[in-house]
Protein backbone atom coordinates (compact mmCIF):
# COMPACT_ATOMS: atom_id res chain seq x y z
CA UNK A 1 0.00 0.00 0.00
CA UNK A 2 1.41 3.40 -0.95
CA UNK A 3 1.50 6.51 1.24
CA UNK A 4 -1.37 8.21 -0.61
CA UNK A 5 -3.63 5.21 -0.07
CA UNK A 6 -2.75 5.05 3.63
CA UNK A 7 -3.35 8.79 4.03
CA UNK A 8 -6.85 8.34 2.60
CA UNK A 9 -7.62 5.65 5.20
CA UNK A 10 -6.90 7.95 8.15
CA UNK A 11 -10.28 8.54 9.83
CA UNK A 12 -11.98 7.43 6.63
CA UNK A 13 -15.65 8.45 6.31
CA UNK A 14 -15.51 10.46 9.55
CA UNK A 15 -16.37 14.08 10.41
CA UNK A 16 -15.86 16.67 13.07
CA UNK A 17 -17.58 19.95 13.78
CA UNK A 18 -15.30 22.67 15.12
CA UNK A 19 -14.05 26.21 14.74
CA UNK A 20 -12.67 27.95 11.70
CA UNK A 21 -8.97 27.28 11.29
CA UNK A 22 -8.76 24.07 13.36
CA UNK A 23 -6.23 21.53 12.17
CA UNK A 24 -7.97 18.57 10.53
CA UNK A 25 -6.10 15.22 10.76
CA UNK A 26 -7.66 13.63 7.65
CA UNK A 27 -8.20 14.35 3.94
CA UNK A 28 -11.20 16.64 4.09
CA UNK A 29 -13.77 18.93 2.59
CA UNK A 30 -15.07 21.84 4.64
CA UNK A 31 -18.50 23.42 4.92
CA UNK A 32 -19.24 26.68 6.73
CA UNK A 33 -22.21 26.26 9.09
CA UNK A 34 -22.30 29.78 10.53
CA UNK A 35 -19.91 32.59 11.42
CA UNK A 36 -18.31 30.44 14.12
CA UNK A 37 -18.50 26.76 13.22
CA UNK A 38 -17.14 24.70 10.32
CA UNK A 39 -17.90 21.11 9.38
CA UNK A 40 -14.87 19.02 8.34
CA UNK A 41 -15.80 15.84 6.44
CA UNK A 42 -13.58 13.08 5.07
CA UNK A 43 -13.51 13.08 1.28
CA UNK A 44 -15.13 9.60 1.18
CA UNK A 45 -18.03 10.51 3.48
CA UNK A 46 -21.25 11.12 1.56
CA UNK A 47 -22.44 14.67 2.30
CA UNK A 48 -25.74 16.12 1.04
CA UNK A 49 -26.90 19.69 1.64
CA UNK A 50 -30.19 21.47 1.08
CA UNK A 51 -30.74 25.19 1.77
CA UNK A 52 -34.04 27.04 1.85
CA UNK A 53 -34.00 30.62 3.12
CA UNK A 54 -32.18 30.83 6.45
CA UNK A 55 -32.47 27.07 7.02
CA UNK A 56 -29.88 24.52 6.00
CA UNK A 57 -29.88 20.73 6.39
CA UNK A 58 -26.63 18.80 6.04
CA UNK A 59 -26.88 15.01 5.81
CA UNK A 60 -23.83 12.88 6.59
CA UNK A 61 -24.37 9.40 5.15
CA UNK A 62 -27.50 7.95 3.54
CA UNK A 63 -31.20 8.01 4.38
CA UNK A 64 -33.87 5.79 2.75
CA UNK A 65 -37.62 6.07 2.19
CA UNK A 66 -39.44 2.71 2.09
CA UNK A 67 -42.53 4.20 0.39
CA UNK A 68 -40.63 6.13 -2.29
CA UNK A 69 -37.69 3.87 -3.07
CA UNK A 70 -36.35 6.04 -5.89
CA UNK A 71 -35.95 9.11 -3.68
CA UNK A 72 -32.37 10.22 -3.15
CA UNK A 73 -30.85 11.98 -0.16
CA UNK A 74 -31.33 15.42 -1.71
CA UNK A 75 -35.04 14.89 -2.33
CA UNK A 76 -35.64 13.66 1.21
CA UNK A 77 -33.84 16.71 2.62
CA UNK A 78 -35.95 18.93 0.38
CA UNK A 79 -39.08 17.44 1.97
CA UNK A 80 -37.68 17.83 5.49
CA UNK A 81 -36.32 21.39 5.30
CA UNK A 82 -39.81 22.90 5.22
CA UNK A 83 -40.31 21.86 8.85
CA UNK A 84 -39.00 23.13 12.17
CA UNK A 85 -36.53 20.93 14.03
CA UNK A 86 -39.10 19.13 16.19
CA UNK A 87 -41.12 18.21 13.12
CA UNK A 88 -37.96 17.00 11.37
CA UNK A 89 -37.32 14.64 14.28
CA UNK A 90 -40.87 13.30 13.98
CA UNK A 91 -40.78 12.93 10.21
CA UNK A 92 -37.39 11.14 10.11
CA UNK A 93 -38.84 8.32 12.24
CA UNK A 94 -40.22 6.64 9.10
CA UNK A 95 -36.82 6.58 7.39
CA UNK A 96 -33.96 4.15 7.73
CA UNK A 97 -30.27 4.65 7.04
CA UNK A 98 -26.97 5.43 8.68
CA UNK A 99 -26.70 9.16 9.05
CA UNK A 100 -26.32 12.34 11.05
CA UNK A 101 -28.50 15.35 10.23
CA UNK A 102 -27.18 18.81 11.05
CA UNK A 103 -29.89 21.47 11.28
CA UNK A 104 -28.80 25.10 10.84
CA UNK A 105 -31.10 28.10 11.16
CA UNK A 106 -29.06 31.32 11.30
CA UNK A 107 -26.80 30.74 14.35
CA UNK A 108 -28.83 27.76 15.60
CA UNK A 109 -27.12 24.37 15.12
CA UNK A 110 -28.59 21.03 16.22
CA UNK A 111 -27.44 17.48 15.48
CA UNK A 112 -29.46 14.27 15.47
CA UNK A 113 -28.67 10.79 14.21
CA UNK A 114 -30.42 7.69 12.92
CA UNK A 115 -32.55 5.50 15.19
CA UNK A 116 -29.71 3.56 16.82
CA UNK A 117 -26.86 6.10 16.49
CA UNK A 118 -25.07 3.92 13.98
CA UNK A 119 -23.43 7.09 12.66
CA UNK A 120 -22.39 8.70 15.89
CA UNK A 121 -22.19 12.05 17.63
CA UNK A 122 -19.47 12.34 20.26
CA UNK A 123 -19.23 15.72 21.94
CA UNK A 124 -17.27 17.85 24.38
CA UNK A 125 -17.20 21.42 25.60
CA UNK A 126 -13.79 23.06 25.76
CA UNK A 127 -13.12 26.70 26.63
CA UNK A 128 -16.81 27.47 26.15
CA UNK A 129 -16.89 25.93 22.67
CA UNK A 130 -18.87 22.78 21.78
CA UNK A 131 -16.99 20.35 19.53
CA UNK A 132 -18.32 17.08 18.17
CA UNK A 133 -17.18 14.23 15.93
CA UNK A 134 -18.09 10.79 14.61
CA UNK A 135 -15.57 8.96 16.82
CA UNK A 136 -14.30 9.60 20.32
CA UNK A 137 -10.66 9.15 19.30
CA UNK A 138 -10.92 11.69 16.49
CA UNK A 139 -12.52 14.18 18.88
CA UNK A 140 -9.81 13.52 21.47
CA UNK A 141 -7.11 14.16 18.86
CA UNK A 142 -8.52 17.48 17.62
CA UNK A 143 -9.32 18.59 21.19
CA UNK A 144 -6.02 17.50 22.74
CA UNK A 145 -7.52 15.21 25.39
CA UNK A 146 -5.74 12.29 27.05
CA UNK A 147 -7.28 8.97 28.04
CA UNK A 148 -9.37 8.73 31.19
CA UNK A 149 -7.90 8.69 34.69
CA UNK A 150 -11.19 7.40 36.13
CA UNK A 151 -10.29 4.11 37.92
CA UNK A 152 -13.65 2.45 37.20
CA UNK A 153 -13.45 3.32 33.50
CA UNK A 154 -9.86 2.13 33.24
CA UNK A 155 -10.84 -1.07 35.00
CA UNK A 156 -13.41 -1.76 32.28
CA UNK A 157 -11.28 -0.81 29.26
CA UNK A 158 -8.40 -2.95 30.56
CA UNK A 159 -10.56 -5.93 31.49
CA UNK A 160 -11.42 -9.27 29.91
CA UNK A 161 -15.03 -8.10 30.00
CA UNK A 162 -14.18 -5.36 27.49
CA UNK A 163 -12.81 -7.99 25.10
CA UNK A 164 -15.83 -10.22 25.76
CA UNK A 165 -18.06 -7.23 24.94
CA UNK A 166 -16.35 -6.89 21.54
CA UNK A 167 -14.60 -3.67 22.63
CA UNK A 168 -17.70 -1.53 22.98
CA UNK A 169 -18.45 1.33 25.37
CA UNK A 170 -20.98 1.38 28.18
CA UNK A 171 -23.74 3.94 27.80
CA UNK A 172 -22.55 7.45 27.01
CA UNK A 173 -19.14 6.95 28.64
CA UNK A 174 -15.96 6.91 26.56
CA UNK A 175 -12.22 6.37 26.95
CA UNK A 176 -11.86 10.10 27.64
CA UNK A 177 -13.25 11.89 30.70
CA UNK A 178 -14.21 15.02 28.75
CA UNK A 179 -16.03 13.22 25.90
CA UNK A 180 -19.52 11.70 25.93
CA UNK A 181 -21.73 10.09 23.31
CA UNK A 182 -25.23 11.22 22.28
CA UNK A 183 -27.43 8.17 22.82
CA UNK A 184 -30.34 7.20 20.54
CA UNK A 185 -33.56 9.18 20.99
CA UNK A 186 -31.56 12.28 21.99
CA UNK A 187 -30.15 15.25 20.07
CA UNK A 188 -27.33 17.74 20.60
CA UNK A 189 -28.02 21.49 20.69
CA UNK A 190 -24.85 23.54 20.18
CA UNK A 191 -26.09 26.86 21.63
CA UNK A 192 -27.42 26.79 24.26
CA UNK A 193 -25.45 23.61 24.88
CA UNK A 194 -27.73 20.71 25.86
CA UNK A 195 -28.40 17.04 25.23
CA UNK A 196 -32.14 16.60 25.03
CA UNK A 197 -34.28 13.47 24.95
CA UNK A 198 -36.98 13.73 22.28
CA UNK A 199 -38.49 10.22 22.49
CA UNK A 200 -40.58 8.70 23.93
CA UNK A 201 -43.03 11.60 23.82
CA UNK A 202 -46.23 9.59 23.40
CA UNK A 203 -47.49 6.04 23.70
CA UNK A 204 -46.52 3.87 20.73
CA UNK A 205 -49.27 3.10 18.25
CA UNK A 206 -50.92 -0.28 18.70
CA UNK A 207 -51.37 -2.75 15.85
CA UNK A 208 -52.98 -6.12 15.38
CA UNK A 209 -50.68 -9.08 14.72
CA UNK A 210 -51.53 -8.99 11.03
CA UNK A 211 -50.92 -5.23 10.80
CA UNK A 212 -47.53 -5.59 12.50
CA UNK A 213 -46.44 -8.29 10.08
CA UNK A 214 -47.69 -6.58 6.91
CA UNK A 215 -46.29 -3.13 7.77
CA UNK A 216 -42.95 -4.49 9.03
CA UNK A 217 -42.53 -6.61 5.89
CA UNK A 218 -43.38 -3.63 3.67
CA UNK A 219 -40.89 -1.37 5.43
CA UNK A 220 -38.01 -3.87 5.44
CA UNK A 221 -38.48 -4.68 1.76
CA UNK A 222 -38.84 -1.00 0.90
CA UNK A 223 -35.65 0.03 2.69
CA UNK A 224 -33.63 -2.73 1.02
CA UNK A 225 -35.10 -1.92 -2.39
CA UNK A 226 -34.26 1.76 -1.89
CA UNK A 227 -30.66 0.91 -0.98
CA UNK A 228 -30.38 -1.37 -4.04
CA UNK A 229 -31.25 1.61 -6.25
CA UNK A 230 -28.03 3.29 -5.12
CA UNK A 231 -25.53 0.51 -4.39
CA UNK A 232 -24.52 -3.06 -5.08
CA UNK A 233 -25.62 -4.85 -1.91
CA UNK A 234 -23.78 -7.68 -0.14
CA UNK A 235 -25.80 -9.72 2.31
CA UNK A 236 -24.51 -12.38 4.75
CA UNK A 237 -26.72 -15.48 4.71
CA UNK A 238 -26.73 -17.90 7.63
CA UNK A 239 -29.15 -20.49 9.04
CA UNK A 240 -30.48 -17.88 11.48
CA UNK A 241 -33.68 -15.88 11.58
CA UNK A 242 -32.40 -12.34 11.07
CA UNK A 243 -30.53 -12.97 7.83
CA UNK A 244 -33.51 -15.04 6.58
CA UNK A 245 -35.75 -12.00 7.03
CA UNK A 246 -33.35 -9.88 4.96
CA UNK A 247 -33.08 -12.61 2.32
CA UNK A 248 -36.88 -12.82 2.14
CA UNK A 249 -37.04 -9.05 1.58
CA UNK A 250 -34.85 -9.41 -1.53
CA UNK A 251 -37.46 -11.57 -3.26
CA UNK A 252 -37.79 -10.19 -6.77
CA UNK A 253 -34.47 -8.32 -6.71
CA UNK A 254 -32.17 -11.21 -5.78
CA UNK A 255 -30.28 -10.86 -9.07
CA UNK A 256 -28.92 -7.55 -7.77
CA UNK A 257 -27.56 -9.08 -4.55
CA UNK A 258 -24.21 -10.53 -3.55
CA UNK A 259 -24.97 -13.22 -0.95
CA UNK A 260 -22.01 -14.44 1.07
CA UNK A 261 -20.44 -16.15 4.05
CA UNK A 262 -16.95 -15.50 5.40
CA UNK A 263 -15.11 -18.75 4.73
CA UNK A 264 -13.18 -20.96 7.16
CA UNK A 265 -12.86 -24.67 7.90
CA UNK A 266 -15.42 -24.27 10.67
CA UNK A 267 -17.90 -22.47 8.41
CA UNK A 268 -17.81 -25.23 5.79
CA UNK A 269 -18.80 -27.74 8.48
CA UNK A 270 -21.50 -25.51 9.91
CA UNK A 271 -25.27 -25.43 9.58
CA UNK A 272 -24.92 -21.85 8.31
CA UNK A 273 -23.18 -23.08 5.18
CA UNK A 274 -25.25 -26.25 4.68
CA UNK A 275 -28.59 -24.51 5.04
CA UNK A 276 -27.73 -21.34 3.11
CA UNK A 277 -26.16 -23.28 0.22
CA UNK A 278 -29.13 -25.63 -0.09
CA UNK A 279 -31.63 -22.81 0.29
CA UNK A 280 -30.10 -20.57 -2.39
CA UNK A 281 -29.43 -23.49 -4.74
CA UNK A 282 -33.17 -24.08 -5.05
CA UNK A 283 -33.42 -20.70 -6.78
CA UNK A 284 -30.14 -21.00 -8.73
CA UNK A 285 -28.59 -18.29 -6.56
CA UNK A 286 -24.90 -18.43 -5.74
CA UNK A 287 -23.60 -18.28 -2.18
CA UNK A 288 -20.17 -16.64 -2.25
CA UNK A 289 -17.60 -17.94 0.21
CA UNK A 290 -15.19 -15.12 1.03
CA UNK A 291 -11.65 -16.30 1.67
CA UNK A 292 -10.32 -14.46 4.71
CA UNK A 293 -6.55 -14.15 4.54
CA UNK A 294 -5.15 -13.90 8.08
CA UNK A 295 -2.28 -11.79 6.74
CA UNK A 296 -3.08 -8.08 6.93
CA UNK A 297 -0.91 -5.43 5.33
CA UNK A 298 1.11 -3.85 8.16
CA UNK A 299 0.39 -0.31 6.98
CA UNK A 300 -3.34 -1.06 6.95
CA UNK A 301 -3.08 -2.58 10.43
CA UNK A 302 -1.27 0.52 11.68
CA UNK A 303 -3.84 3.02 10.40
CA UNK A 304 -6.70 0.77 11.58
CA UNK A 305 -5.48 1.10 15.18
CA UNK A 306 -4.62 4.76 14.71
CA UNK A 307 -8.28 5.36 13.87
CA UNK A 308 -9.33 3.42 16.97
CA UNK A 309 -6.68 2.30 19.48
CA UNK A 310 -9.37 0.12 21.09
CA UNK A 311 -10.50 -1.56 17.86
CA UNK A 312 -11.32 -5.26 17.87
CA UNK A 313 -8.41 -7.41 16.61
CA UNK A 314 -10.67 -10.34 15.72
CA UNK A 315 -12.45 -8.46 12.93
CA UNK A 316 -9.33 -6.93 11.38
CA UNK A 317 -8.68 -9.68 8.75
CA UNK A 318 -12.35 -9.63 7.74
CA UNK A 319 -12.39 -5.84 7.45
CA UNK A 320 -9.16 -5.90 5.44
CA UNK A 321 -10.73 -8.43 3.05
CA UNK A 322 -13.76 -6.16 2.61
CA UNK A 323 -11.40 -3.31 1.83
CA UNK A 324 -9.42 -5.26 -0.76
CA UNK A 325 -12.33 -6.91 -2.57
CA UNK A 326 -15.68 -5.31 -1.67
CA UNK A 327 -15.09 -1.67 -0.82
CA UNK A 328 -17.64 -0.47 -3.38
CA UNK A 329 -20.47 -2.61 -1.96
CA UNK A 330 -22.95 -1.73 0.79
CA UNK A 331 -23.05 -4.43 3.48
CA UNK A 332 -26.43 -5.36 5.04
CA UNK A 333 -26.15 -7.33 8.29
CA UNK A 334 -29.26 -8.05 10.37
CA UNK A 335 -27.86 -6.90 13.69
CA UNK A 336 -30.49 -4.43 14.92
CA UNK A 337 -33.54 -6.72 14.90
CA UNK A 338 -32.53 -8.34 18.25
CA UNK A 339 -34.23 -5.31 19.88
CA UNK A 340 -37.57 -7.03 19.26
CA UNK A 341 -36.67 -10.49 20.54
CA UNK A 342 -37.72 -9.89 24.18
CA UNK A 343 -34.58 -11.45 25.59
CA UNK A 344 -35.25 -10.88 29.29
CA UNK A 345 -37.07 -13.25 31.63
CA UNK A 346 -37.31 -12.29 35.31
CA UNK A 347 -39.05 -13.72 38.32
CA UNK A 348 -39.40 -10.30 39.97
CA UNK A 349 -41.61 -7.41 38.94
CA UNK A 350 -39.51 -4.77 40.72
CA UNK A 351 -37.08 -3.19 38.26
CA UNK A 352 -33.95 -1.60 39.69
CA UNK A 353 -30.65 -0.33 38.26
CA UNK A 354 -28.98 -3.35 39.83
CA UNK A 355 -31.34 -5.66 37.96
CA UNK A 356 -30.51 -3.86 34.71
CA UNK A 357 -26.79 -4.32 35.33
CA UNK A 358 -27.31 -8.00 36.09
CA UNK A 359 -29.46 -8.47 32.98
CA UNK A 360 -26.43 -7.54 30.83
CA UNK A 361 -23.95 -9.48 33.01
CA UNK A 362 -22.24 -6.18 33.87
CA UNK A 363 -23.05 -6.24 37.58
CA UNK A 364 -19.37 -6.62 38.55
CA UNK A 365 -18.42 -3.35 36.81
CA UNK A 366 -18.58 -0.16 38.85
CA UNK A 367 -18.89 2.03 35.74
CA UNK A 368 -21.86 -0.06 34.54
CA UNK A 369 -23.66 0.47 37.84
CA UNK A 370 -22.94 4.22 37.60
CA UNK A 371 -24.42 4.42 34.11
CA UNK A 372 -27.45 2.24 34.84
CA UNK A 373 -28.29 4.26 37.97
CA UNK A 374 -28.04 7.59 36.10
CA UNK A 375 -29.92 6.30 33.06
CA UNK A 376 -32.61 4.66 35.21
CA UNK A 377 -33.18 7.82 37.26
CA UNK A 378 -33.55 9.91 34.10
CA UNK A 379 -35.64 7.39 32.16
CA UNK A 380 -37.89 5.32 34.42
CA UNK A 381 -40.63 7.94 34.85
CA UNK A 382 -40.91 8.77 31.15
CA UNK A 383 -40.84 5.08 30.16
CA UNK A 384 -43.67 4.33 32.60
CA UNK A 385 -45.67 7.37 31.47
CA UNK A 386 -45.60 6.31 27.82
CA UNK A 387 -45.79 2.55 28.47
CA UNK A 388 -42.36 1.70 27.07
CA UNK A 389 -40.57 -1.40 28.38
CA UNK A 390 -37.55 -0.23 30.35
CA UNK A 391 -35.66 -3.31 29.13
CA UNK A 392 -36.46 -2.63 25.47
CA UNK A 393 -35.40 1.00 25.87
CA UNK A 394 -32.12 0.10 27.59
CA UNK A 395 -31.34 -2.53 24.97
CA UNK A 396 -31.98 0.12 22.31
CA UNK A 397 -30.06 2.99 23.89
CA UNK A 398 -27.09 1.09 25.30
CA UNK A 399 -26.54 -2.42 23.93
CA UNK A 400 -27.64 -1.77 20.34
CA UNK A 401 -26.12 1.71 20.26
CA UNK A 402 -22.73 0.46 21.45
CA UNK A 403 -22.21 -3.22 20.66
CA UNK A 404 -23.96 -3.31 17.29
CA UNK A 405 -22.60 -0.02 15.98
CA UNK A 406 -18.97 -0.25 17.11
CA UNK A 407 -18.06 -2.76 14.40
CA UNK A 408 -19.69 -0.45 11.84
CA UNK A 409 -17.41 2.38 12.96
CA UNK A 410 -14.31 0.22 12.59
CA UNK A 411 -15.51 -0.97 9.16
CA UNK A 412 -15.72 2.60 7.86
CA UNK A 413 -12.09 2.22 6.82
CA UNK A 414 -13.18 -0.49 4.36
CA UNK A 415 -16.79 -0.02 3.27
CA UNK A 416 -20.19 1.39 4.19
CA UNK A 417 -22.73 -0.68 6.12
CA UNK A 418 -26.49 -0.30 6.46
CA UNK A 419 -28.99 -2.16 8.60
CA UNK A 420 -32.52 -2.00 7.11
CA UNK A 421 -34.10 -2.37 10.56
CA UNK A 422 -32.57 0.97 11.64
CA UNK A 423 -35.82 2.95 11.63
CA UNK A 424 -37.66 4.18 14.71
CA UNK A 425 -41.07 3.55 13.13
CA UNK A 426 -40.07 0.02 12.10
CA UNK A 427 -38.62 -0.81 15.52
CA UNK A 428 -41.78 0.43 17.24
CA UNK A 429 -44.00 -1.47 14.82
CA UNK A 430 -42.10 -4.68 15.54
CA UNK A 431 -42.17 -4.04 19.29
CA UNK A 432 -45.97 -3.70 19.08
CA UNK A 433 -46.22 -7.36 18.13
CA UNK A 434 -47.20 -9.71 20.95
CA UNK A 435 -44.11 -10.28 23.10
CA UNK A 436 -44.54 -13.99 23.72
CA UNK A 437 -44.71 -14.63 19.96
CA UNK A 438 -41.59 -12.65 19.09
CA UNK A 439 -39.30 -13.84 21.87
CA UNK A 440 -36.63 -16.51 21.68
CA UNK A 441 -36.77 -19.32 20.85
CA UNK A 442 -40.23 -19.08 19.24
CA UNK A 443 -39.60 -16.11 16.90
CA UNK A 444 -43.02 -16.56 15.34
CA UNK A 445 -42.97 -12.93 14.27
CA UNK A 446 -39.84 -13.53 12.17
CA UNK A 447 -41.47 -16.51 10.51
CA UNK A 448 -44.62 -14.57 9.69
CA UNK A 449 -42.57 -11.79 8.06
CA UNK A 450 -40.69 -14.39 6.02
CA UNK A 451 -43.97 -16.06 5.06
CA UNK A 452 -45.28 -12.70 3.83
CA UNK A 453 -42.18 -11.87 1.79
CA UNK A 454 -40.91 -15.25 0.50
CA UNK A 455 -42.84 -18.13 2.00
CA UNK A 456 -40.77 -20.94 0.42
CA UNK A 457 -37.84 -19.99 2.66
CA UNK A 458 -39.72 -21.53 5.57
CA UNK A 459 -39.09 -24.95 4.01
CA UNK A 460 -35.55 -24.80 5.37
CA UNK A 461 -34.58 -25.26 9.04
CA UNK A 462 -33.40 -22.48 11.33
CA UNK A 463 -30.14 -23.07 13.21
CA UNK A 464 -30.48 -26.88 13.20
CA UNK A 465 -28.67 -28.49 16.16
CA UNK A 466 -29.25 -30.89 19.04
CA UNK A 467 -29.89 -27.95 21.39
CA UNK A 468 -32.47 -26.59 18.99
CA UNK A 469 -34.28 -29.95 18.96
CA UNK A 470 -34.36 -29.96 22.78
CA UNK A 471 -35.77 -26.43 22.77
CA UNK A 472 -38.46 -27.38 20.26
CA UNK A 473 -39.45 -30.36 22.40
CA UNK A 474 -39.70 -28.18 25.53
CA UNK A 475 -41.78 -25.66 23.59
CA UNK A 476 -44.13 -28.44 22.43
CA UNK A 477 -44.51 -29.61 26.05
CA UNK A 478 -44.99 -25.97 27.21
CA UNK A 479 -41.99 -26.35 29.50
CA UNK A 480 -39.50 -24.02 27.84
CA UNK A 481 -40.09 -20.86 29.89
CA UNK A 482 -40.29 -22.66 33.28
CA UNK A 483 -37.05 -24.52 32.52
CA UNK A 484 -35.36 -21.28 31.40
CA UNK A 485 -36.36 -19.45 34.59
CA UNK A 486 -35.21 -22.36 36.74
CA UNK A 487 -31.87 -22.48 34.91
CA UNK A 488 -31.29 -18.75 35.37
CA UNK A 489 -32.18 -18.98 39.06
CA UNK A 490 -29.67 -21.78 39.54
CA UNK A 491 -27.01 -19.70 37.76
CA UNK A 492 -27.80 -16.70 39.96
CA UNK A 493 -28.97 -14.58 37.02
CA UNK A 494 -32.38 -13.81 38.56
CA UNK A 495 -33.41 -12.17 41.81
Amino acid sequence: MNDKEIKRLKYRRQYFLGLHGMKCPFMNNTKKLNSKYVLYTHIDLIVTEYIEGDKKLVLLGDIYDFENVNKKNFEILKDLVKNDFNDIIEKTSIYSGRYVIIYCNNDEIKLMHDATASRKIFYTKKDGVVLCASTQHLLAEVSGFNITTNPSLLEYYQSEKFIENLNFDIGYYTYYDEIRQVLPNHYLNIDPFEIKRFWPDKEPESFSREECVILSAKMIKGFITAASKRYKLMIPITAGYDSRVILAATNGISDKMFYYLNDSDEVKKSADYRVSKKMLARYNIKINLLNIDKHVDEKFREVYFQNNPLANKEYLPIIYNYYKHHSEKLNLPGNIIPIVKALHHFSTTEITPELLARSYNNDKLEIAHTFYRDWFDQTKEIADRFRISIFDLLFWEDFTCNKVTQVQLDKDIAQEEFTPFNSRSLILTMLAYEETRRQKPYLIFHKEIIKTLWSDLLDFPFNPSFNQKVKQMLIFLKLYKPVLIMKRKLLGELY
